[in-house]
């Protein structure tokens, strides 16, 4: 630069000028880029915060939509259970039958569906597995359609002249009451066979209160509870009854305690009635008759005893006889003996117990009960006596103790004295 200071006269000022000149410029370059820059940065600033804009909306955007999937899955969640639990409640349906099939327990049923009432010792398991709905709506129309049989037969009309309607109601009610007695024997129920167990205390007295429920006749408190109290009593002599037994037992001397201890327990129930609850439920026709008196020992003897018809003691000898050697499986070596000891035995025999004669209920198998075991008792004799007169093996001894049941004793209406 100082070289064109000699050169040329104020060319400095030109060159300083020029220099200022040629600052300036840059300068307003500097600037001018300066100002494009901040324009850039503004823009750029602008163009960011609009960035962020937009995805502070897409974000809320996935947010609510995310809150509306899980709100979606929350609704299916719900619609799946709610499914589920129709389908389960579908399926326990088709596993039952149709709902117009169900009876829908009102009235004395709905009392009656919480039984038994009575739970004597030992028999929770045999009384919970029965059908008391059906107990006791078939023990509360037994009594009135046995009623009108007892009064048919009385008049010496046979079976087959009963009305049609009244033998299938009787076979309608009385089904029930087989299977009842069969479950009850199954289930260990104490009593000679199935016709024992049914007519067992336990399960008698909890019969006698759902029959009366059915009949709007029921038991008071007063008379619950009594009743609850004969239960267990009874209960506990018919099983301290059975376990006295062994194999040594008559069969007959079974069924003759049975049929004692029994006609005791009913007569405390019936004591408990009002006259209104006992003809109810043992209408005046059919009391003590076997197979007829649903309520009452009787039961116990069904298909163990039947009527021996005679005109005299010696007639009575001869049948007796006749059929001791043949239940009783005694020899040929021991029949002049049995027939002496049995000749001596009816001659021993009270006259009021061969004074009995057969009514028309008799002549189709239907006895009065107090005779049957009173006639039992006198069998009972004979067969101790012929064990302990006789001279049987084992085996003789043991066919007198299986002899199955009792003779009952009629005296022939032919006979006159």
């Amino acid at each position: 630069m100082g070289k064109q200071v000699l050169m040329v006269a104020g060319g400095a000022l030109i060159v300083m000028a020029v220099g200022a000149f040629i600052s300036m410029r840059t300068h307003a370059s500097a600037m001018s880029e300066l100002r494009e820059a901040g324009e850039q940065t503004v823009s750029t600033l602008d163009q960011s915060r609009t960035r962020i804009e937009e995805l502070d909306a897409e974000l809320a955007g996935e947010r609510r939509r995310t809150r509306q999937a899980e709100l979606r899955v929350k609704a299916l969640l719900a619609e799946v259970e709610t499914t589920r639990d129709e389908l389960e409640v579908a399926m326990a349906a088709a596993e039952q039958p149709d709902v117009e099939d169900v009876e829908v327990p009102t009235g004395w049923r709905v009392a009656v569906s919480k039984y038994p009432a009575f739970k004597p010792e030992g028999m929770g398991d045999a009384l919970a597995d029965l059908d008391w709905e059906v107990v006791a709506e078939s023990m509360s129309k037994m009594p009135a359609l046995i009623s009108q049989l007892a009064a048919h037969l009385a008049e010496g009309r046979p079976m087959t002249e009963l009305p049609a309607e009244t033998v299938g109601s009787i076979q309608r009610y009385n089904g029930p009451l087989v299977t009842t007695a069969l479950k009850l024997s199954q289930k260990g129920v104490a009593g000679s066979d199935v016709n024992g167990a049914f007519s067992h205390p336990g399960f008698m007295s909890n019969a006698l209160a759902a029959t009366l429920l059915a009949l709007d006749m029921p038991l008071d408190a007063a008379q619950t509870a009594k009743l609850d109290k004969l239960t267990a009593d009874y209960s506990a002599r018919e099983t301290k009854r059975v376990a006295a037994y062994d194999d040594d037992t008559y069969v007959v001397e079974r069924l003759v305690d049975e049929s004692r201890l029994k006609h005791d327990y009913f007569q405390e129930m019936y004591a408990l009635l009002s006259t209104a609850q006992h003809e109810a439920v043992r209408p005046e026709s059919v009391r003590g008759r076997t197979q007829l008196d649903i309520f009452s020992e009787s039961l116990a003897w069904a298909g163990k005893t039947g009527p021996l018809l005679f005109t005299d003691r010696a007639d009575l000898t001869l049948k007796v006889n006749a059929w001791v050697t043949r239940r009783g499986g005694i020899d040929a070596d021991n029949a002049e003996r049995t027939r002496a000891l049995v000749e001596s035995w009816v001659s021993e025999l009270p006259d009021e117990l061969l004074a009995w004669e057969p009514d028309g209920l008799v002549k189709t198998g239907m006895l009065q009960v107090d005779h049957v075991t009173e006639s039992a008792v006198a069998v009972l004799e004979l067969l101790r006596t012929l064990d302990a007169q006789l001279d049987l093996d084992a085996g003789g001894r043991k066919g007198l103790r299986a002899v199955p049941g009792s003779l009952v004793f009629y005296r022939s209406p032919a006979d006159g004295g």
